[in-house]
């Protein structure tokens, strides 16, 4: 071969190999920890399709997700490694359903690498009062707070006095934390407290249903997801002392996945929720929309995680991770559940909660979430100020499982 097609081989050669490497440095990389639930079988696709979806939407195109699979959510040293290779290869957002302590745990990775955490929460963990995120930002669904606020709704129906029943599951979380502080903020009244049990088939209502006969004032308080929520109706719908009673209940209870499968429990029950599919807005429509072209149901998740591709697409208006973190602080955008703003001084979301009301589906017996009006925005964020400083002042040791909420194996 000629000397000079030789060279010219070699540069040939040369810019097909440095070629893909190039094109991948310019397109963005972005990790998504997904967990996995027996309870919620979907959970990892639904949080992969709602951040896809949501990209689209925003027009970033040119974006490569990776991910890792994270169990149940329960281990942070597998969850540190994932995130550790991720960001070794490039990722500059990584996005995952961790628990408050985890996102603390792995923030000096994020600190370090300069690249940005999108922690994702469905609000039933509370972090430690200490706890300042940097590099990290937070979308929760509110649990916590939502479950505060029901006794004040109760209040306002006449019920001061209520029975609490809990699964065992949601009894290693913060909802009834928040049911109790709104009852001690109203003067009222615990009277009753009731666990279920660990297993299946020891399910039982009992204790809770021989109280209320003797305590016919008594309104209910529930917590429960999933397959337990089923456990809870369909004991309370075999029981006709349910129906004379006010039931309240915890935002995963009125989950929409289970409960489509959920008997009626033969009464109304009232709920605080963070989005329902029938908000009516063009954002919740835009979203429903691209998650059915996934051939998926929208749900909790699957918005969670569009909203995080919200936040991408935002952060990408700047090259820097200090003028990203700028843009993304303060930042507000109208979503799906409405208008969302992250607080500039704690990263986290700020957004609108909805009294809701689980009804009778009349066309096969199941139950159905109807949205109601949107609860008082000055109300919220007294709520939220008050439960800040309710955790900054917890005495005593504090205890959770360790899996992120709902995630089972």
């Amino acid at each position: 071969m000629h000397i000079a097609n030789r060279i010219r081989y070699c540069n040939t050669r040369i810019y097909d190999i440095l070629l893909p490497q190039i094109t991948s440095k310019q397109m963005t990389q972005i990790g998504l920890l997904i967990p996995r639930s027996s309870m919620y079988s979907s959970i990892n696709f639904d949080f992969l399709d709602g951040l896809k979806c949501s990209l689209a939407n925003c027009g970033i195109k040119d974006a490569e997700i990776k991910t890792a699979g994270i169990g149940v959510g329960g281990s942070d040293k597998d969850i540190y490694t994932a995130c550790e290779k991720m960001l070794f290869e490039g990722v500059e957002f990584i996005a995952g359903y961790v628990n408050p302590n985890t996102a603390e745990m792995i923030q000096p990775l994020f600190v370090n690498s300069g690249a940005i955490f999108i922690a994702l929460d469905a609000g039933y963990q509370i972090a430690r009062p200490e706890y300042k995120q940097q590099h990290i930002f937070t979308l929760s669904l509110d649990g916590t707070l939502g479950c505060k606020l029901m006794p004040k709704i109760a209040a306002e129906l006449g019920d001061k006095d209520f029975a609490y029943t809990s699964s065992f599951y949601d009894s290693g979380y913060r909802s009834a934390f928040g049911f109790f502080q709104g009852v001690n903020d109203i003067g009222s009244n615990i009277a009753f407290n009731h666990i279920t049990k660990l297993l299946k088939a020891d399910f039982t209502l009992e204790p809770l249903t021989a109280f209320l006969k003797e305590n016919p004032s008594t309104a209910v308080m529930a917590a429960a997801c999933g397959d337990m929520t089923l456990d809870l109706f369909g004991a309370m719908e075999a029981e006709e002392e349910y129906t004379r009673h006010h039931i309240y209940a915890a935002p995963f209870v009125a989950e929409e996945v289970w409960l489509a499968k959920a008997p009626y429990p033969g009464t109304d029950v009232n709920t605080v929720v963070a989005w329902a599919t029938g908000l009516d807005k063009p954002e919740n429509k835009a979203f429903i929309a691209g998650m059915s072209s996934k051939k998926r149901v929208a749900n909790v998740f699957s918005l969670l995680s569009w909203e995080a591709g919200i936040l991408v697409a935002k952060a990408l208006e700047a090259d820097d991770t200090a003028d990203r973190i700028a843009l993304l602080e303060n930042f507000s955008f109208t979503g799906p559940r409405g208008k969302i703003t992250i607080d500039k001084d704690t990263h986290n979301s700020h957004g609108p909660l909805y009294a809701a009301t689980i009804t009778e589906n009349e066309a096969n017996g199941m139950c159905i979430l109807t949205p109601g009006a949107e609860v008082d925005a000055a109300s919220i964020t007294q709520e939220r100020k008050e439960l800040d400083h309710e955790i900054a002042h917890l005495v005593g040791s504090v205890t959770s499982w360790f899996n992120v909420y709902g995630c089972l194996d």
